[in-house]
């Protein structure tokens, strides 16, 4: 495993660690259930923790995609974005961390500034996976790259080529 096979594993935690924390600690605060909320608080903290392992991935996998060809500029898009993520993905732990080891009840006010930050990281996290797919993705980007090889697979020309390599 190279350090673009672990960034590609990793760089989901983030994003849907924060999306069902949120959804969760939502449910949470609308049942009024303490651990439900923590559940959640659980989550920003697992996904804090992909953001460390997709943050050190990262380096070593640009690298990697610079020598595959892939354009620069989108890397550079995403590696600073992903910066950004990164940071106030490890913030939003932190704080659920600091959140979970107080152990009492998590305060409202408090419990929606978590909230309002989760829903910021997924933003950001979402924009730096959309710059992130733009690299190695060109479906997404309208771009389209040639062919080098030849398909595995022979279509019916090439059976109709072979005849008339053997007639010869």
């Amino acid at each position: 495993m190279n350090a673009a096979h672990l960034h590609l594993l990793t760089n989901h935690l983030p994003l849907f660690a924060v999306l069902l924390g949120l959804l969760v600690g939502l449910y949470g605060a609308w049942r009024r259930e303490e651990s439900v909320v923590r559940v959640a608080l659980m989550l920003f903290v697992l996904a804090a923790l992909g953001a460390v392992a997709a943050y050190f991935s990262g380096h070593g996998a640009e690298e990697i995609v610079e020598e595959l060809g892939r354009s620069h500029d989108a890397i550079e898009a995403h590696e600073e974005t992903g910066n950004l993520a990164a940071y106030l993905t490890i913030a939003l732990g932190v704080l659920s961390l600091v959140t979970l080891i107080r152990r009492g009840p998590v305060a409202p006010a408090w419990r929606t500034a978590l909230f309002v930050l989760a829903l910021v990281v997924l933003g950001v996290v979402g924009y730096a996976a959309n710059l992130g797919g733009r690299i190695s993705h060109p479906e997404i980007t309208g771009t389209a790259l040639q062919e080098t090889t030849r398909s595995p697979v022979p279509g019916p020309e090439a059976a109709e080529e072979a005849e008339e390599a053997h007639e010869d």
